[in-house]
């Protein structure tokens, strides 16, 4: 934890950026940081193991805070465009509280509010980090659709 403050910190510092969780908060603008699970619809290999495709996605947020003290809790769900491990993007998205979510990843990485294709629409920006869950089996090596994520959402 005492990491990932840190990270938070220079990212809020450097960019206004901020790391994936959904929440809702008092405020208009709500900052939550989180962790939780992504769960895919099928499963994602590395580029080359495995087609791209497009799969159905849900993030959910179990444990974190966000501004004002609120607990960090809820859903971010959407459709995965052709993706693989490493390399996707989902140009629409929704969070359980209205806040409308697309992402661009890069490695483990997601950036949140960024589609490749200039034609998403994202009124949240983030950064999470999304592994495969090595503990329940789960590999790009092999085919992964379970992911442990860590991150802030920032809902504009």
């Amino acid at each position: 934890m005492k990491r990932l403050t840190s990270l938070l910190a220079a990212l809020v510092a450097v960019g206004g950026l901020s790391l994936a969780g959904a929440g809702t908060a008092n405020a208009a603008t709500a900052a939550c940081v989180g962790q939780g699970v992504a769960n895919l619809t099928d499963t994602l290999f590395y580029p080359g193991l495995g087609p791209a495709k497009n799969v159905g996605w849900n993030i959910a947020i179990t444990t974190g805070v966000c501004t004002g003290g609120n607990a960090a809790a809820g859903t971010l769900s959407g459709v995965l465009g052709g993706g693989v491990c490493g390399q996707s993007y989902s140009t629409s998205g929704a969070s359980n509280d209205g806040h409308t979510v697309a992402y661009t990843s890069a490695g483990s990485m997601l950036i949140i509010g960024a589609s490749p294709l200039g034609n998403g629409v994202s009124n949240s920006v983030g950064l999470a980090n999304a592994v495969p869950d090595a503990l329940a089996g789960q590999s790009c090596s092999t085919g992964a659709n379970h992911f442990l994520v860590t991150g802030v959402l920032i809902g504009l």
